[in-house]
């Protein structure tokens, strides 16, 4: 039962990274922040020697190009990305429902675990027995 617990624990956690993951993906803020640490990590490259000034230019005129060309296509890429993602896991939870659905409870499983029980609790009772001759 506890092994349930957890698990419903970590998908909880990781339905909430997601959420944050979709909201940050698509805050207008972060992408600006994500857009002028590229072109600032590409102005640092020049400035500490690393690039020349044509492959600084060459890589700006890139990130210009993506944010004119693929910026809004990607943006408008994630709703579905999710939609997949949520078709995808529910197929999953199908699959586990009807795997699960498909076996009954073994009644001689009750049965083992009582025996089980029984022997530790035999085997307490003659532990505590030696421990009180001492």
């Amino acid at each position: 039962m506890q092994n349930c617990m957890d698990l419903t624990k970590k998908v909880e956690d990781t339905l909430e990274e997601l959420k944050a993951l979709a909201k940050e993906l698509r805050d207008t803020e972060e992408i600006k922040s994500y857009i002028r640490n590229d072109a600032e990590y590409i102005s640092h490259l020049f400035m500490s020697g690393a690039v020349s000034e044509e492959e600084a230019k060459k890589g700006l005129k890139q990130l210009k190009v993506y944010v004119i060309r693929q910026l809004e296509p990607h943006y408008n890429t994630i709703p579905q990305l999710f939609k997949d993602m949520e078709k995808h896991i529910n197929e999953l939870l199908q699959d586990i429902q009807k795997e699960i659905s498909q076996t009954e409870f073994p009644e001689s499983l009750k049965d083992e675990l009582k025996d089980v029980i029984d022997k530790v609790e035999e085997d307490i009772e003659m532990l505590a027995e030696e421990m009180r001759r001492f």
